[in-house]
C-alpha cells in the first residue's frame, strides 16, 4: 500500500493540529493579560492611598473656610464632627433632587447630622429647606458666593464631603448620589459619620 502524498498529510496535521495551536495561543494570550492576585492588590491599595490622599487635601483645603449660620455668626465649615457637609445651589435640579430623597428617607425626621451650606445665603437656604421638607442646618457663604466656590475648588454642585468625630473628611462625592450611595450618605445624616 502505497502511503498519501505528502499534501494530503500536510492537510491532516493542519486539520488537527491547528485548533489545538489556536487554543494555546489564546490561553497564552489570556494569562498575559489577565493581572496577577499580586496586581489587583496592588491596585486596590494604590486606589486607597490615592483616596485617603485625596480626603486628606479636603480636610486642609475645607479647614480654611468659614461660612455663616443662620444666627449670622461666621465659623469654620468644619467645625460639626461626624457631620456630612452637602454645598448646594437653589438653582441646581440635582440639588433638589437629592435634598427631596434625603428628606423622604428621614420620612419627617431632623437630618441632625447634615448641614447644607447654600450658595446664596441662608434665608434662600431656609425657604429652599422648607420647601423641599429638609429639616436641617443651613448656612451660607461669607461673602461672594464665587469665591466660596473657587476657595472650595468646586467643580459643580451638590458637593459632599462627611467628615469624622474629628472633624477630618473621611469621604467626598460631587454630583447626585446614585441609588448604591444614597443609603449610606443618608444614614450619616441622621445618626452622624460613624465608619
Amino acid at each position: 500500500m502505497q502511503s498519501p502524498p505528502a499534501i494530503f498529510r500536510l492537510r491532516e496535521i493542519l486539520a488537527l493540529g491547528l485548533p489545538v495551536v489556536l487554543a494555546l495561543a489564546i490561553l497564552l494570550a489570556f494569562a498575559h493579560t489577565r493581572p496577577s492576585q499580586s496586581v489587583v492588590s496592588s491596585d486596590a491599595s494604590t486606589a486607597a492611598s490615592h483616596l485617603q490622599s485625596a480626603n486628606t487635601e479636603a480636610t486642609a483645603l475645607l479647614s480654611d473656610i468659614r461660612i455663616r449660620t443662620v444666627t449670622q455668626t461666621d465659623v469654620p465649615i468644619l467645625n460639626s464632627p461626624s457631620t456630612v457637609v452637602m454645598l448646594v445651589s437653589s438653582t441646581c435640579g440635582h440639588c433638589h433632587l437629592m435634598l427631596s430623597r434625603l428628606a423622604e428617607s428621614a420620612q419627617g425626621d431632623s437630618l441632625a447630622f447634615l448641614r447644607v451650606v447654600v450658595l446664596e445665603g441662608t434665608e434662600t437656604g431656609q425657604q429652599l429647606l422648607a420647601r423641599l421638607g429638609v429639616r436641617a442646618e443651613v448656612a451660607g457663604p461669607t461673602g461672594d458666593p464665587q469665591a466660596l466656590l473657587r476657595d472650595l475648588r468646586a467643580l459643580g454642585t451638590p458637593m459632599w464631603w462627611a467628615l469624622d468625630a474629628r472633624g477630618a473628611v473621611v469621604a467626598q462625592r460631587i454630583g447626585e448620589l446614585d441609588a448604591s450611595e444614597t443609603p449610606r450618605w443618608s444614614q450619616w445624616t441622621r445618626t452622624g459619620v460613624k465608619l
